[in-house]
């Protein structure tokens, strides 16, 4: 999966690639790692206690591919495979109500890592 680029969330980007993909007859392998993560905030004390998160996604063994030929898609030059992303997670319940869990609400691209 590429970057968000310009701040916006991977949540988008994830749909807008699905939608591209099918699009275009292409699909992906390898996969993509998280190399390191940073806890940069921790709140406990709230009703939904939240954590905030720096992590480094290198995506540099993921190769985007044609259906039909199987071949490579080149991608654009300048392309950085490994990005800096924020995150913040919450301990909450589901909207519906019972167990709580972590919950990942924002995320953002912060550059190049």
């Amino acid at each position: 999966m590429e970057s968000a680029g310009n701040g916006g969330t991977w949540i988008t980007t994830v749909l807008e690639d699905i939608v591209n993909f099918q699009d275009y007859g292409w699909y992906e392998t390898g996969s993509t790692k998280v190399l390191n993560t940073q806890v940069s905030a921790v709140n406990l004390k709230l009703e939904q206690p939240q954590v905030d998160l720096i992590n480094c996604i290198d995506s540099s063994a993921v190769i985007i591919r044609s259906q039909q030929t199987g071949k490579p898609i080149p991608i654009g030059a300048g392309t950085s495979k490994r990005q800096k992303v924020s995150s913040r997670m919450v301990y909450a319940p589901a909207a519906t109500g019972g167990v709580k869990h972590w919950w990942l609400i924002t995320e953002k691209e912060l550059g190049v890592c």
